[in-house]
């Protein structure tokens, strides 16, 4: 297959399909573009039309075929001396290549699975998305679906939203588990980023972690063709042993040039940037998600930024009565239907409250509606569990700011169902019978 075949193949990843609902995250986003970029890498180290072949190689004895067949298994070496300068010494043919073999050795055997790193990496940053997609299953598509072909014009924004509301209504805490699975896969992405570092500065003989830093704090531009060719040489000592004439063992040494390493120095070398990048993104997000767990009153901003017409005592009716599972959710489904949409939505949902037919609306903390009809009962049968027996023209008194103290003798108690405990009625709201 051509490398323009294959980089049409990776267009297909740069814009996929809309199958259904959006129901990634910036974390998700970040991590799926790290593994579109390490696609391509593996593509262009492997496309021997723009760099010609990986390695060439040549020595005395063997053909250039066969010596390079065994310098691309079994590795090549660079001595490199402990003090660096800007032109090389006078026995010195390349960095690492000169006639006096002290100094640190450097074996260098990784260069045949550059292609199969870049790609093991960019299935690594796109698993956590693939797995938070399958453990979703498409819920949120099902959710949406008849909003989703609804006309927004011709049809009623209430009848559009209502079955949705109805839905959420009746079934509380649905998505909970589905959010904490979301956050799991978010956390994944962080793990596998540091693993990485991990990996590649194992493969690359412990010179990986601190490539980038040597690089940011050298001075001079020498410095910084020094750096990246100690890891990725351009060329390379190889010996290779055979038998000869003489029945004794004999080491045939050559030079090599692998050519491909002028790409690598800049992939990985911008590969540390990004890892560092993904690792500090996917740590901020994580703590993001663990701050919206802890604190309501967060989602309540995040709820006024989506919808910031709506009143502040309808959101903060619903956050009230929503935990972080209910939340996401909401969030989810604002990224994918109208603004108007959304507000409808909030609006049906806050009335299912006020009214009562919520049945304990999603909650992941405390059910309030429960909480309120034990505090309705104990109002209106006293502390004996009776009810006690007023004149028919007894005066009745608001109780909505007195919830925790009996009403006086003389006076009954008066519920209006959808201000119950109102924090805007002053408390000397009185109604007659």
């Amino acid at each position: 297959m051509s490398v323009l075949a294959l980089f049409g193949a990776v267009k297909n990843l740069i814009n996929p399909k809309n199958k259904g609902a959006d129901i990634s995250s910036n974390a998700f986003r970040v991590a799926r573009w790290m593994g579109i970029f390490m696609v391509g890498c593996s593509i262009l180290t492997s496309s021997k039309q723009f760099f010609g072949e990986p390695i060439q190689c040549k020595s005395h004895y063997f053909s250039p075929n066969m010596f390079a067949s065994y310098c691309f298994m079994a590795g090549t070496i660079t001595v490199l001396e402990e003090n660096q300068t800007q032109f090389l010494s006078g026995d010195q043919a390349h960095l690492g290549i000169s006639a006096e073999k002290s100094g640190k050795v450097m074996r260098h055997n990784y260069y045949q699975w550059v292609p199969f790193i870049l790609f093991l990496q960019a299935i690594l940053f796109y698993a956590p998305y693939r797995m938070w997609k399958t453990w979703e299953g498409g819920k949120l598509t099902k959710l949406l679906a008849k909003v989703s072909f609804d006309p927004l014009t011709e049809t009623p924004l209430t009848d559009q939203v209502q079955g949705i509301s109805k839905f959420l209504s009746g079934n509380p805490g649905w998505y909970s588990s589905f959010a904490r699975k979301m956050v799991f896969c978010e956390t994944a992405i962080l793990v596998v980023s540091v693993l990485q570092m991990y990996l590649l500065d194992l493969v690359f003989g412990g010179h990986f972690f601190s490539l980038g830093s040597e690089f940011m704090n050298a001075s001079y531009t020498w410095e910084h063709y020094r750096i990246v060719e100690r890891v990725f040489p351009l060329v390379t000592n190889c010996d290779m042993d055979y038998i000869g004439s003489g029945g004794s063992p004999v080491t045939d040494s050559g030079v090599c040039l692998l050519s491909v390493n002028i790409l690598n120095q800049k992939i990985f070398m911008l590969s540390w940037y990004l890892h560092i990048f993904i690792i500090v993104f996917s740590a901020l997000k994580v703590l993001y998600d663990l701050f919206l767990v802890l604190a309501p009153g967060a989602r309540y901003l995040m709820l006024r930024n989506q919808a910031a017409s709506l009143p502040s005592h309808l959101l903060s009716r619903i956050n009230r009565r929503s935990g972080f599972g209910d939340f996401t959710l909401l969030m989810l489904i604002a990224k994918n239907i109208d603004e108007a949409q959304f507000e409808t939505l909030l609006t049906l949902l806050s009335d299912s409250i006020a009214t009562g037919n919520d049945t304990s609306y999603p909650s992941s903390l405390i059910h309030m509606s429960a909480l309120h009809s034990t505090e309705k009962k104990d109002l209106e049968y006293g502390p004996n569990g009776k009810q006690p027996s007023y004149p028919e023209n007894a005066p009745t008194i608001d109780v909505r700011m007195r919830k925790n103290s009996p009403p006086p003798p003389g006076y009954r108690t008066y519920f209006p169902q959808d201000l119950l405990y109102s924090s805007t009625t002053p408390q000397s709201d009185f109604i007659s019978a």
